[in-house]
């Protein structure tokens, strides 16, 4: 009897012995994972200036970069192992790497007066850049970092963001300067052609692809925003739909409760996630649920000037400008759709990326 219990007290450390291991290997695994989810570091620039954030320490500093940058850093574009820097004043992007920063290429269109707007990336060689002032939508060889000498003439007078999906190109087209008549020019990657025109609201600048590969979202500022002579018009977002043979609008969505609100709203900025669209504004952020695409809900009031998504912490993060050249970081769960933190960074953002 008491070899048997002797026995039974030895099983129960044997056990006990396991399931302390499995707790701790569990542990570390769940440590690792949070220490990956939350590192919360971001890129941002501050006119021509790179700095790097941390949401751990609400530390920031300038990046050491070897080379020069003069003009304003509009747009910062990361695909594979670089991040890309759209500078339209400097007539460039520059090309640096994710980790160390380093200059791999300036992209220079100085010498074809076309000061680049936005960049996409439809394949694994090649990026198509949009340039405002003109119809032009040009190609980067993201092997060589040279620009191609095919062009692709588009119909619009110029061009301020653009979008890859499949073998299609999407880019917002100004087409006459009171703004009305403005398109999406959509292009065909194996033919280089602007095969058709979609028409949406006047002064689309901001668009995005659903992640399911179904829809592009087309955010128009409307009329009266940057130019104060026209009449203001409502702004609006605009769903095409992209499963068809030919791309095609399918709805369009008005960004306020009437005519005259949305009259007043103007857009900042789109992310989209994978449940929804998310539009940033100079008086909330709307959200449009993806499976209906119907209306557009304020889910904050509040004025911000930049928004993007995080599809690695399933976050949206917006900066709002304070005075005396703060902005505030606000972090969201793009899943409860609730705040996560919020956070002072004395300089002003023009940009802004996660690492």
């Amino acid at each position: 009897m008491k070899l048997f219990k002797n026995m039974k007290n030895i099983q129960l450390a044997i056990i006990a012995v396991f399931v302390a291991a499995a707790m701790i290997s569990c542990s570390s695994e769940e440590g690792v994972i949070d220490n990956y989810t939350n590192t919360g570091t971001y890129l941002f620039a501050d006119s021509n200036i790179m700095n790097k954030y941390s949401l751990l320490d609400s530390s920031f500093a300038p990046l050491n970069l070897s080379f020069e940058i003069k003009g304003k850093i509009n747009k910062i574009k990361h695909f594979r192992e670089n991040y890309y820097l759209v500078v339209p004043s400097d007539f460039a992007i520059y090309v640096i790497k994710d980790k160390s920063y380093e200059l791999v290429a300036k992209v220079d269109y100085l010498a074809s007066n076309m000061p680049p707007t936005d960049i996409c990336f439809p394949n694994a060689t090649d990026a198509y850049v949009c340039h405002s002032g003109s119809g032009t939508v040009t190609i980067l060889d993201i092997t060589s970092y040279s620009i191609a000498a095919s062009q692709i003439q588009c119909s619009g007078t110029g061009y301020f963001a653009i979008e890859g999906m499949g073998n299609q190109v999407y880019a917002c087209a100004n087409n006459k300067s009171e703004g009305s008549d403005d398109t999406v020019s959509v292009i065909d990657t194996r033919t280089l052609k602007n095969y058709i025109n979609l028409p949406v609201s006047p002064y689309p600048r901001y668009i995005a692809s659903t992640y399911d590969g179904k829809s592009i979202y087309v955010v128009s500022l409307g009329c009266g925003k940057e130019d104060e002579v026209e009449a203001k018009s409502p702004a609006y977002v605009t769903v095409i739909d992209i499963t068809q043979k030919e791309p095609a609008v399918s709805s369009k969505i008005m960004l306020g409760s009437n005519n005259e609100s949305a009259q007043n709203v103007y857009p900042t900025g789109l992310a989209i996630s994978q449940k929804n669209a998310y539009i940033s504004s100079n008086s909330n952020l709307w959200k449009i649920v993806l499976s209906s695409a119907k209306t557009a809900a304020s889910l904050l009031k509040t004025s911000c000037k930049l928004l993007e998504y995080n599809y690695i912490r399933d976050e949206i993060y917006f900066i709002e400008s304070k005075a005396n050249a703060n902005s505030i970081l606000t972090v969201y769960d793009a899943t409860s759709n609730e705040r996560k933190s919020s956070h002072i960074i004395k300089s002003n953002i023009d940009a802004i990326i996660a690492e």
